[in-house]
């Protein structure tokens, strides 16, 4: 079955760099900074990691469309609690002061060298060194079960050569968005099933990837980060819960509502904010509606959305066992690929979710 998946790590050249991803004109690195968060001067620089899509037409004005959404929904509302929220959320647009999560600068610095493709693996190296307890979880992971080799990873570069380049890359965002985005006190539940749906959607959406002629690194990426307005969303509910001492914190059915309705608008302002490319953010606004996305762009957001229902549909299986294998073929059937193939795709997507789960 490892034939149809050629993204694979054992069967993907550690060192090689796809010459087709799209970049911004990266700066040297430096070994100067020990601060872990981006400072306002690189927030400003740029990086392009939407390799294989086509430009797109100029960022539209996302926090202006937000915040008409949330106006909309606030007309609406009744619930205390849910108008707590969607003030909270307003307040943050109106001001700019929205608290969305930071990009850590080790993972900037290695994105930039990564799409800069003139680098070398201690460069790499060097930059997640700068964070000790990062390159202490890289070794880690790298002699784990799932990628361990004939001889332990001593080092950061030891890691790299083993687990390979772009691989590094998805891993350290599957750390900072582990550890740091789904992670709101008081919502521990819902964070963690947030976060094994993007794990989930990650491996389901590369799995199709691989077979549909789109980089599957790019698509692990996108599946990664496609929910994460959700967390954001959650966050300000953990706000709201905290200012109120625990007073208003909106019914859980409420709280749904609200993520469903603009967690693919505000998730694009954070991939945004994080400068992962504005055809990847413009893929997450319509994951659930790929039509509706622009040309260039509508392949992606459809390999998006079937690889967030194949992620559902692998939580579920968790518990209700194997789905049934023509549910699998319709969804594939979206993207042009044949029905054989569902059960294999979903097989090794599943494979893997149990893999990384254990050393994530």
């Amino acid at each position: 079955m490892s034939w149809l998946f050629p993204w694979r790590r054992r069967r993907q050249p550690p060192e090689k760099v796809r010459p087709d991803i799209r970049q911004a004109a990266p700066e040297p690195a430096t070994e100067t900074s020990g601060e872990l968060f981006l400072d306002a001067e690189a927030a400003q620089r740029p990086i392009d990691l939407s390799g294989e899509l086509e430009a797109g037409a100029p960022p539209p004005d996302r926090g202006r469309a937000l915040q008409a959404e949330v106006e909309g929904l606030l007309a609406k509302s009744t619930g205390v609690a849910e108008r707590a929220l969607l003030t909270e959320l307003r307040r943050g647009l109106r001001r700019g002061g929205l608290q969305l999560p930071p990009m850590p600068q080790v993972i900037l610095r290695v994105h930039r060298l990564i799409s800069s493709g003139d680098f070398n693996m201690q460069d790499v190296a060097r930059q997640i060194e700068l964070d000790p307890a990062l390159a202490t979880k890289m070794v880690g992971i790298a002699n784990s079960p799932f990628y361990a080799g004939m001889e332990p990873a001593q080092s950061v570069r030891d890691s790299i050569v083993r687990i390979g380049m772009l691989e590094t890359r998805n891993i350290l965002m599957a750390i900072m968005m582990h550890s740091r985005v789904f992670r709101v006190p008081g919502f521990e539940e819902l964070t963690q099933e947030l976060w094994e749906h993007a794990l989930a959607a990650s491996v389901t959406t590369r799995s199709l990837a691989a077979q549909v002629g789109t980089d599957p690194e790019l698509a692990f990426l996108a599946g990664l980060v496609h929910d994460v307005g959700r967390a954001v969303i959650l966050s300000c509910a953990g706000d709201v819960r905290r200012h109120s001492r625990g007073q208003l914190q909106p019914d859980p059915l409420v709280l749904e509502g609200v993520m469903e309705f603009l967690h693919a608008q505000l998730g694009a302002i954070v991939t945004d904010s994080w400068h992962l490319g504005e055809d990847l953010a413009t893929a997450i606004v319509h994951h659930h509606d790929p039509a509706g996305a622009p040309e260039p762009v509508r392949r992606f957001a459809s390999l998006l959305a079937v690889g967030d229902e194949l992620a559902k549909q692998l939580l579920r299986s968790r518990e209700e066992g194997p789905p049934d294998e023509e549910i699998l073929a319709a969804r594939i059937a979206l993207l042009g690929l044949p029905p054989e193939l569902a059960g294999d795709i979903f097989a090794e997507a599943s494979e893997e979710f149990e893999e990384l789960g254990k050393v994530l």
